[in-house]
C-alpha cells in the first residue's frame, strides 16, 4: 500500500468515524519512516494498519466532547501522555520549562506560558502570576490575601497559589467580583 493509498484510507475511516479532517489542523499524521514535521502534534502510524488511526482519534474525540484540540500532549516519565485540557488544574513555568498539574502529577508541556494563556482563555484558564495560568474550574476557594493579593485553593489537592498584585484586577474583572 502506498503512502497516498494509506492517507486516503485513513481520511475515509476518520470521516466515517465522525472525526473532522483538515489539512491545517494542529494534529499531523505521518507514516512511520516518513517525514516528521518540526512543529505541532504528530501521530506516527504504521502504513500497514492505517485503520488503527481512526480508532484512536475517534476515541479521543468522544472522550473530549468532540474536540481533539481540547487536549494537551505532555512528557511524563520516559514517554508522552495525552491529557484532556479540563483535567489540568494549572500550568506553571519553572525556568525554561512549563508543566501542567493534574491529579496524576505534572506533565511537561512543550509550549510557552503566554501561548497557553492565549489559546485556553476560553476554557476558563486565567493568568494569575508571571509563572501561573490557572483553570478556574479547579479553584475551590478564593481568599483575600495581604497587600491586595488573592490566594486560590485548588480542589482535591488543597494547594494554594497566590494571585499576584499585577493580575488581581484583571482576574476579578474576568470573574465579575
Amino acid at each position: 500500500m502506498t503512502d497516498k493509498d494509506s492517507i486516503q484510507k485513513i481520511e475515509s475511516a476518520l470521516k466515517a468515524a465522525g472525526v473532522n479532517v483538515s489539512h491545517i489542523a494542529d494534529l499531523t499524521l505521518a507514516p512511520r519512516g516518513g517525514v516528521i514535521p518540526d512543529k505541532g502534534i504528530v501521530l506516527v502510524y504504521d502504513a500497514a494498519h492505517p485503520e488503527a488511526v481512526a480508532g484512536v482519534l475517534s476515541a479521543l474525540q468522544r472522550q473530549n466532547n468532540g474536540c481533539v484540540s481540547e487536549m494537551v500532549v505532555g512528557k511524563r516519565d520516559q514517554g508522552y501522555t495525552i491529557v484532556p485540557i479540563g483535567e489540568i488544574h494549572y500550568f506553571v513555568s519553572n525556568g525554561n520549562y512549563v508543566y501542567g498539574q493534574t491529579n496524576q502529577g505534572s506533565v511537561e508541556i512543550n509550549r510557552k506560558l503566554f501561548e497557553i494563556e492565549r489559546d485556553y482563555k476560553s476554557n476558563y484558564f486565567f493568568r494569575i502570576h508571571k509563572s501561573y495560568v490557572v483553570n478556574i474550574r479547579w479553584v475551590r476557594e478564593i481568599i483575600p490575601w495581604f497587600g491586595g493579593r488573592l490566594l486560590l485553593r485548588i480542589k482535591e489537592t488543597d494547594e494554594e497559589i497566590e494571585v499576584s498584585r499585577n493580575y488581581v484586577k484583571a482576574f476579578k474583572d474576568a470573574l465579575g467580583i
